[in-house]
């Protein structure tokens, strides 16, 4: 859960990570549950004045992907950081470009061929 302040006594509550949700529709379910959880730390009544949804993208195996197209070489992947971005992004930056300038393999774990059917 997160809770950002944007000033004037207004702040940004959220958020649910329901992984079965397939339309960007906020639920009254997932309000109830934003706002237990604020409950269970702090005791001031909240005034809900929006209540929005959105999904969050992310890879099936919450890692990252890395590497090119298996037919084509020109397309580029690195992407999938999330939230761990800041700290993951310098060292994977540092291993893909070990792996286009040197060649040394990706670790299987980040490379974006798993994605791809051989």
């Amino acid at each position: 859960k997160f809770l950002i302040p944007l000033g004037d006594g207004k702040f940004r509550l959220g958020a649910t990570y329901d992984w079965t949700i397939q339309e960007n529709i906020p639920t009254e379910e997932g309000k109830e549950s934003i706002l237990k959880s604020f409950y269970n730390h702090y005791s001031q009544e909240v005034k809900v004045t929006s209540h929005l949804s959105g999904f969050r993208p992310t890879t099936r195996d919450r890692r990252p992907a890395i590497g090119v197209h298996p037919e084509n070489s020109q397309l580029g992947f690195f992407n999938g950081f999330g939230s761990k971005g800041v700290m993951l992004v310098p060292y994977f930056a540092r291993h893909f470009a070990a792996f286009l300038e040197q060649g040394i393999p990706l670790m299987k774990e980040v490379n974006v061929s798993r994605y791809f059917k051989s």
